[in-house]
């Protein structure tokens, strides 16, 4: 991703980049900022969105579904360049 915001003019000019996701602990640690769905709903119905995409591909035989929500995370142009840019690859 940082590679492409250098390499295709389409992506130079994008400031951030969004996405909703139950993944976001792994997120975070990666350096995007986590944020909480504000709408109630929307939160409640992406999260059964995905949590039954979850269970679709991943069955985890012997534990029940997890209670974790999505939430929004966010990372700058900047920051990713700064974290993944060519220079943190060397």
């Amino acid at each position: 991703m940082a590679r492409a915001t250098v390499e295709k003019p389409a992506l130079q000019g994008v400031k951030a980049f969004y996405g909703v996701t139950l993944l976001w602990p792994a997120a975070a640690r990666f350096g995007f900022e986590v944020r909480e769905i504000p709408a109630p709903l929307r939160r409640w119905g992406i999260s059964l969105y995905e949590r039954n995409l979850e269970r679709w591909y991943n069955s985890r035989p012997g534990r029940g579904p997890r209670r974790i929500e999505a939430r929004e995370v966010w990372i700058s142009s900047l920051e990713l360049q700064l974290r993944f840019g060519k220079e943190q690859a060397l």
